[in-house]
């Protein structure tokens, strides 16, 4: 007569508590390294989530990952780790789901630049104006049906971040015109008055 395994519930779900365990220690420890980005900003796991039946909770409301490209998210990124702001998301979901970094925004001459160094890397995303407001390269180049080498490569070689949106890109076999001379074809002509 076999021996029939018992069932655990936490090598089951092993990523999910690894998920619950990481945020508990970067809210409550502060000997973690992420603690001066969560626990000393003031957020927290819920009571219920750090209590004996705390994992059981979470995973209830949470639920499984959907597949390893997920990771746990907050939705407001200065909430806690409570029922109603927690989510599994994939990686540019995360990326376009951050704290406000203007304030640390390095000038690289075209605007808004790069937002500052920090503990986590040495290079955040870069964020551009678009649409009235500050968006990631990236996002504001898929809004804009353009791909977000064009957009850095048009910011670098000095074009305001207005011409880098409202001009025409070459399409595949076409000659490469400068940008004085793409602007020349879409700007209207001004006569002038004598």
């Amino acid at each position: 007569m076999g021996r029939s395994k018992k069932f655990n519930f936490r090598k089951t779900f092993f990523v999910e508590y690894q998920a619950l365990t990481n945020a508990i220690h970067r809210c409550h420890n502060p000997d973690h390294s992420a603690f001066p980005n969560y626990g000393a900003r003031g957020i927290q796991v819920c009571e219920a989530w750090r209590s004996k039946v705390g994992f059981y909770l979470f995973l209830e409301h949470v639920g499984q990952r959907p597949s390893p490209l997920h990771s746990l998210d907050r939705i407001d990124n200065d909430g806690h780790y409570e029922p109603g702001n927690v989510r599994w998301t994939d990686r540019k979901t995360q990326q376009n789901n951050r704290r406000n970094f203007r304030a640390e925004c390095q000038d690289l001459g075209w605007g808004v630049g790069y937002t500052a160094p920090t503990a986590r890397g040495p290079r955040r995303s870069a964020l551009v104006p678009y649409k009235g407001s500050l968006w990631t390269i990236v996002e504001a180049a898929r809004d804009a049906g353009m791909r977000s080498f064009t957009v850095r490569q048009r910011l670098m070689r000095g074009m305001t971040p207005e011409d880098v949106f409202t001009l025409p890109t070459t399409r595949f076999g076409q000659t490469r015109k400068s940008s004085a001379d793409i602007r020349a074809l879409v700007a209207p002509s001004n006569p002038t008055i004598n």
